[in-house]
């Protein structure tokens, strides 16, 4: 029965170390196939960008932006495929590959607003909710009226999968984070601009 016991931690052993290989592969093999489905959203934005490896967890890619976007990063992020059982749990949970968004403006927001749980000096947003997710501002009046003006509600709406949001006075301006897909990817590239506009346009200039 104890040698039953230790050849079942040996198989079980040599399946996740096994596995680990197996999981390093396709997360390599996924990031190929994430930069070529956005590399030509990307080349809209720049002609240039400088490229980080994280292994085989992600990459990141980051350019210079045209006014009012100073600066863009791009982390994208895998499911941990190289541990079973963390993996297992990701995909059971829902959870997804993942795209970070950080992006400086020529201008310093005025306002500070977040998703997720209120933070020092932040208040709700009473009324508004971006996909799903609760809001919180040191300035909810004016916080309302930016997420209501048509143009940023409207990039809002099309942008799937959206977990996170940020605007802050200080660099990066603007954070999000949001499930994986090409075209999410454009859309937050969209979003990053046309907030810049709005801001700036009552921003202090840097």
């Amino acid at each position: 029965m104890e040698d039953l016991g230790f050849y079942f931690i040996v198989a079980l052993a040599l399946l996740f170390m096994t596995w680990y290989f197996i999981g390093r592969q396709l997360n390599l093999k996924r990031q190929k196939i994430m930069w070529r489905s956005i590399a030509d959203t990307i080349k809209k934005y720049s002609k240039r960008v400088n490229y980080r490896s994280l292994g085989s967890t992600g990459f990141q890619i980051s350019f210079l932006g045209k006014p009012p976007v100073s600066m863009i990063e791009l982390t994208l992020i895998n499911l941990d495929r190289e541990n079973l059982l963390h993996y297992l749990i990701q995909k059971l949970s829902g959870k997804r590959d993942q795209v970070y968004l950080k992006a400086s403006f020529t201008c310093n927001p005025t306002i500070s607003l977040k998703t997720g749980k209120p933070g020092e000096r932040l208040d709700m947003v009473d009324e508004i909710k971006v996909s799903g997710l609760n809001i919180f501002s040191d300035n909810p009046p004016l916080a309302k009226k930016l997420l209501l003006s048509e143009k940023i509600q409207k990039d809002l709406m099309e942008i799937q999968g959206l977990t996170g949001l940020s605007i802050s006075p200080r660099e990066p301006h603007l954070i999000m984070r949001c499930d994986f897909n090409p075209e999410t990817v454009s859309r937050i590239l969209k979003f990053s601009r046309d907030l810049g506009k709005v801001l700036c346009s009552s921003g202090k200039r840097r």
